[in-house]
């Protein structure tokens, strides 16, 4: 529930595996909010995504980008 949540927060994790997580403009938003939790300015992100919807993606590349999260392709 939410309060397992919460306590996963506490802990900032070295790296964060995403895949094929991109699907719909929805998820970004709520995808980027659970980046900024559990990030620090040390942790990598890693992506792998197959490009179903390129221009999604891109959409989801430039709000990591607004949130000042840096992307290396």
């Amino acid at each position: 529930g939410a309060n397992d949540f919460l306590k996963l927060s506490d802990h900032l994790y070295d790296y964060i595996f995403l895949s094929d997580c991109i699907y719909t403009q929805e998820a970004i938003d709520p995808i980027i909010t659970t980046l900024k939790i559990l990030s620090s300015r040390k942790t990598r992100i890693i992506i792998g995504q197959e490009l179903r919807w390129p221009t999604l993606f891109e959409e989801f590349l430039q709000a990591l980008e607004n949130e000042k999260f840096s992307c290396l392709l």
